[in-house]
């Protein structure tokens, strides 16, 4: 067992990762924010803990806190900005923005520009990695048992039912935003340690659509969708590793399109849940106990009456 985990770590440690992208989008999509700036901010976390750790010889913790820090501040920025706007607006705000923000990268010098940065100090864990990940499904599950995950829920719905309700629906969306951009800059700065090198060439447009699929494919309602779905896709993906990227991100494509036609919803989607419900009830048939049969009434005798 511990011969096949070291022979697979860099494939989970790349997985909880890749989980971590997914997550972050979904918490922004959970609050209606049609955010495309996750692998902006996944480049600012790696960069943040990059530099300070190798120029500048901070540890490794302290390196990976700075850029969930830097992360979130550019977020909490970049929202005053972009949340001003709505649907395919916000996308491209968003994403016109991420890009930016990669451009900004290659063109300074203290980033190395195009070359990026090398010998990063490769100190995270595959516990560290899967432990971050616990803890944001707990604090995920807590804002969603909390009034802030029903407020979050109402202005995805309907922003003009969440204002009748009192409900200040730029401060949430704010929230889940920035929130989104710490988590992808935490994916970033694990990133960053796990492959000891960046460049900027690396958060490109391909990343972001596989990280989209996952969080399509899961759905906004729960966060366990997202969860489940990077699992199952991230698992196909490995197991289609020998026909080739190009093939496979053609097939993401077309699952990504087909998902937003079929079952919009992703696993959460009413469609799904009437099969589930059918394959339930088909397969839980058998082994069901009819109802007890009535004893039966004897009918009273003529004679007598």
């Amino acid at each position: 067992m511990l011969d096949w985990f070291q022979l697979h770590r860099f494939i989970i440690d790349t997985a909880l990762i890749t989980t971590l992208i997914t997550m972050s989008i979904f918490i922004a999509f959970n609050a209606g924010v049609m955010s495309l700036g996750s692998v902006g901010f996944m480049a600012v976390g790696g960069y943040t803990t990059a530099i300070l750790t190798t120029k500048h010889g901070w540890p490794v913790p302290f390196g990976i806190v700075s850029g969930i820090v830097v992360g979130g501040v550019l977020a909490f920025l970049f929202g005053l900005a972009v949340l001003r706007l709505s649907g395919i607006y916000l996308a491209l705000g968003t994403f016109a923005l991420a890009q930016a923000t990669i451009i900004f990268i290659q063109a300074v010098d203290f980033t190395n520009g195009v070359h990026g940065v090398i010998r990063i100090p490769r100190r995270v864990t595959t516990v560290a990695s899967l432990g971050g990940l616990l803890v944001l499904v707990v604090v995920l599950q807590l804002i969603r048992k909390s009034h802030y995950g029903r407020a979050l829920r109402t202005v995805r719905l309907d922003n003009v039912v969440a204002l009748g309700l009192g409900i200040n629906a730029r401060r949430y969306q704010m929230f889940a935003f920035v929130l989104s951009g710490m988590v992808a800059s935490f994916a970033g700065a694990l990133e960053a340690h796990e492959s000891t090198v960046i460049s900027p060439s690396q958060y490109n447009f391909t990343l972001l659509t596989i990280a989209l699929t996952y969080a399509m494919v899961g759905g906004v309602e729960h966060w366990a969708g997202p969860l489940v779905s990077a699992g199952l896709l991230i698992t196909f993906r490995e197991w289609t590793r020998s026909s080739g990227t190009d093939k496979q991100n053609l097939a993401f494509g077309i699952l990504l399109v087909v998902v937003l036609l079929v079952i919009p919803g992703g696993l959460a989607d009413k469609r799904i849940k009437q099969v589930r419900t059918w394959l339930w009830r088909t397969l839980s048939t058998p082994f069901r106990r009819g109802p007890e049969p009535h004893a039966a009434v004897p009918e009273p005798d003529s004679s007598l009456v």
